[in-house]
């Protein structure tokens, strides 16, 4: 039925560029129909009084932040990451279709103070920040702590190597396979370094790395749960793929490769 769309002659070229877009996001708008639907039936059966998530303009997220709000109960949203397009692409008339959670909560003053002049419907009565990665936490951290005490066997006087992988399915499955396996490889050149991985929050599969291990060699590499904030601190080279992790890394002012 898509493919049988034809654009009307009277387009303009900006709607033209839209509708030359659809095709490829279909699916998409497919699966935030469903989750609306999903989500509006989940909230009828269960009374939610507030709810609360990260990434609050996905897909995934926001038809249950609108399903609450649409019951009478309060939606909040948290900054993740760095800031997306998703705050930015808003026309102040939108105020009027009530699209934001009651509050947003930013990382700091700094986000907010950039985003508020781009987008009007981010205020002061919505709006609060916490802690600022830049001036609260990031100082503390690299002046006070050191690599052995995340774990003993880590060398201080050793160069870490960080790679921060994120769950990726499909398509770019190979691609992830080939990005741990060459991450894994670098001990061939770079024997004195120490190689640390740290998973995504939704990498359950941890099987996967020690697999590619296998692959290898099985050079020795430590596998670590503790906190991203602390792994940045003590890292010498992080390396990622697409993840919002990464610009948390050039603010601790660490060599970033983004591997592709």
């Amino acid at each position: 039925r898509l493919q049988a769309i034809r654009p009307h002659t009277s387009l303009t070229p900006a709607n033209r560029c839209l509708y030359e877009l659809l095709p490829g996001v279909f699916p998409l708008i497919l699966q935030g129909v469903f989750r609306y639907r999903a989500a509006r039936l989940f909230a009828r059966m269960v009374r939610i009084a507030s709810i609360a998530t990260p990434n609050e303009h996905a897909v995934n997220n926001k038809p249950l932040a609108d399903a609450v709000k649409a019951r009478g109960g309060v939606a909040i949203g948290i900054q993740h990451g760095a800031l997306s397009v998703f705050y930015r692409c808003f026309h102040p008339n939108d105020v009027d279709y009530r699209h934001l959670p009651h509050y947003t909560i930013f990382w700091g003053s700094y986000y907010l103070q950039t985003l508020e002049p781009e987008n009007h419907n981010y205020t002061p009565q919505n709006s609060v920040y916490l802690g600022q990665l830049r001036t609260d936490i990031i100082p503390a951290l690299l002046h006070s702590l050191q690599k052995s005490r995340l774990h003993p066997a880590l060398n201080n006087q050793a160069p870490l190597l960080l790679y921060l992988p994120r769950p990726l399915v499909g398509a770019e499955q190979p691609l992830r396979q080939q990005i741990a396996l060459d991450f894994l490889q670098l001990h061939q050149h770079f024997p004195h370094c120490q190689l640390v991985i740290k998973p995504h929050p939704l990498e359950t599969d941890h099987h996967f790395f020690y697999n590619i291990a296998a692959q290898c060699g099985n050079p020795p590499f430590f596998f670590f749960f503790e906190e991203l904030y602390k792994l940045l601190a003590v890292a010498d080279i992080v390396l990622t793929y697409h993840s919002t992790a990464g610009a948390d890394a050039v603010s601790f002012q660490q060599p970033l490769l983004v591997a592709t």
